[in-house]
């Protein structure tokens, strides 16, 4: 079953991805390998219609369906030259990742005025997969920015609770 590259089209559209990525949270044992529905909500009530980051997502966003209509993936950016993609884990593999990387560089990818050209794809830390795909695909990796949502919960301190409470 190869699922089949479209655009958004309209609002049903926003809350099917909404839904996706409801599911596909969860099916990710509550990681955040896709983006949580606030950040989704966010983008569209607030970046989008606010501050105008980039056109509404009807313009900009791509979902791969199955012929039963169910999302593979979503691809959308927030600036210009960014792509966030977000797949669903049966769907997972280094061939899908990189026809949507290629898709992103088709339709996200920035021109600077020195004529270099720039495409920022997040990856989580531990996404080895992704990586090696943009690896193959001739990006670079810049920045390390995989920990921002995480933290070590066994190098937090002890501390003392008060009598009567627990934690």
């Amino acid at each position: 079953m190869k699922p089949t590259l479209r655009k958004i089209i309209d609002t049903h559209d926003y809350w099917r991805v909404r839904q996706f990525l409801r599911e596909v949270f969860l099916l990710n044992g509550r990681r955040e390998h896709s983006w949580h529905v606030a950040r989704w909500d966010y983008l569209q009530w607030h970046l989008i219609a606010n501050c105008q980051v980039c056109p509404p997502l009807e313009q900009v966003t791509s979902i791969w369906e199955t012929p039963g209509g169910q999302i593979a993936a979503v691809l959308h950016p927030v600036d210009p030259d960014e792509a966030f993609i977000h797949i669903h884990p049966e769907f997972r593999s280094a061939a899908f990742e990189a026809q949507i990387i290629t898709h992103a560089l088709q339709t996200f990818e920035n021109r600077l005025p020195d004529g270099t050209r720039r495409l920022y794809v997040p990856v989580d830390e531990d996404d080895q997969l992704r990586k090696d795909v943009l690896a193959r695909l001739g990006f670079t990796g810049r920045g390390n920015l995989g920990f921002e949502h995480y933290r070590d919960l066994d190098d937090i301190p002890a501390v003392e609770v008060a009598p009567g409470y627990c934690v």
